[in-house]
């Protein structure tokens, strides 16, 4: 197995509530820790509209800008979308999709993941969650690459203040 050396961090920052929920997101992102790192900072609006109490869909746009070792990694476009389920008052479950892909080349190289994600409310401010994912089930591949060669496990920590 190969670990995916990334870390990232993020802040939302609440503007509309309601049906309707819309925040401003921004995240920073070490990418590939071993040399050469890259950095990347994101910025974006993140919204949920809730179609019933139990059913939602949250979509978070964002650009990606390299801020360091541009000669080794490209500006981005993340266009995620989550079909998110209240299976009980504290648990969601999240189908996961979307489109990502570099600014300087999107029709030619983008991806369309599919997975799966668990939301649990630990209390009423903080939330853990798991989530898998084939990270191009549905997207453009090159020859002889499988679109299951590509998997992502993550783990989500969120602290409302």
């Amino acid at each position: 197995p190969y670990a995916y050396p990334n870390v990232g961090f993020d802040f939302m920052y609440g503007l509309l509530y309601g049906d309707f929920h819309l925040s401003l997101h921004s995240s920073l992102y070490l990418m590939h820790i071993q040399d050469p790192m890259g950095v990347m900072w994101t910025i974006g609006l993140a919204g949920k509209f809730h179609f019933t109490d139990a059913v939602a869909l949250f979509f978070d746009p964002q650009i990606g800008v390299i801020l360091s070792n541009r000669d080794a990694y490209e500006d981005m476009l993340y266009l995620p979308l989550e079909l998110q389920f209240q299976a009980s008052q504290m648990l969601s479950v999240k189908v996961l999709s979307g489109l990502e892909g570099q600014l300087s080349n999107l029709g030619d190289v983008y991806r369309i993941p599919l997975g799966l994600g668990l939301v649990g409310n630990v209390s009423p401010s903080v939330d853990v969650g798991l989530r898998f994912s084939f990270d191009n089930l549905l997207g453009d591949v090159g020859p002889g690459v499988s679109r299951a060669d590509f998997r992502s496990l993550g783990l989500l920590v969120n602290i409302r203040v």
